[in-house]
């Protein structure tokens, strides 16, 4: 029975937008004894330390255990949720990688929690995201990963049902922890879009399912840190795609795969749209550059 979840947040000049969230925490219906919460500062300069210090103390009565790790460098949300996960307790069972962007409604962990207490083959339940812009609140915002591996492309489907896919948002996805036992957290190359899928299909791999259930609801505002740099996300995101399936790909249909993302990024690239096309080079290129495949 997964009894304890440690919560592990990243932040990056948004003090706001995380200090919402933690509040959100404090709000949820499982109680101080089965949450810790973990807030990673992402080398913030805008004060965001301070502030998040101050927060973590008022409200260190709703958690088991509360603590902020400043980084001294941007390492990007995979390493700052690496860095997090170094400092998870020993007997915490769960892990909910949340964006500090997200706000949750009281009864989510507990939630996300039955999901994996019902379905033991199962090593990370994903949600339904809604996303939240402080005016209005619209449906569907990001659903369940499929992947098609003969196009190189990944789906976003909407079931109204509990769905196996081959991923879920990163934003809120809890993760049990005995599925990680011989698996590094997060590759620190997917600094953006790809490190949750990434790691979905690393479980798949090691034989366990992915859930995503659209019963269970939560708010996001849509990326405010990631916004800041929106073409370097893109160009990220991209690449990061490419090095997914230079990774779990297989046989023929990588290779039909690969040449069909060329033929893509070519034409784009002729169109005036390079940056697909360069994402695709500099995924090959480091592929071929490590001296082993991407963590296994």
């Amino acid at each position: 029975m997964v009894s304890r979840v440690s919560v592990l947040i990243p932040n990056w000049n948004g003090a706001a937008d995380t200090i919402e969230c933690l509040e959100s925490l404090a709000r949820q219906d499982c109680g101080p004894n089965a949450m810790e919460v973990l807030v990673v500062d992402n080398g913030s300069v805008d004060g965001s330390i301070e502030l998040l210090r101050e927060k973590l103390a008022a409200l260190h009565r709703c958690f088991r255990r509360a603590v902020l790790i400043p980084l001294k460098e941007n390492l990007g949300p995979a390493g700052a949720y690496n860095a997090a996960y170094d400092a998870v307790s020993a007997d915490c069972s769960a892990i909910l990688r949340l964006d500090n962007d997200v706000v949750l409604p009281p009864n989510a962990i507990s939630c996300l929690l039955a999901r994996l207490d019902t379905n033991m083959d199962v090593a990370a339940v994903g949600c339904r995201i809604i996303s939240d812009d402080r005016s209005h609140r619209m449906e569907h915002h990001f659903g369940a990963m499929i992947v098609d591996w003969w196009r190189g492309r990944t789906a976003v489907v909407y079931p109204q049902d509990d769905l196996v896919c081959d991923g879920v948002a990163g934003c809120a996805m809890l993760i049990r922890r005995a599925a990680l036992a011989n698996l590094s957290f997060f590759f620190d190359s997917s600094r953006f879009l790809a490190n949750e899928l990434e790691l979905c299909l690393r479980l798949k791999n090691c034989g366990w399912k992915i859930l995503y259930t659209p019963n269970i609801e939560i708010y996001h505002k849509g990326a405010r840190s990631s916004n800041k740099v929106t073409r370097l996300i893109d160009y990220e995101a991209r690449r990061d795609g490419v090095l997914v399936h230079l990774q779990y790909n297989r046989g023929l249909r990588r290779s039909f795969c690969l040449l069909g993302l060329a033929v893509r990024g070519g034409i784009k690239y002729l169109r005036g749209q390079p940056i697909t096309f360069q994402a695709l080079v500099a995924a090959v290129r480091y592929y071929r550059a490590a001296s082993r495949e991407v963590r296994p």
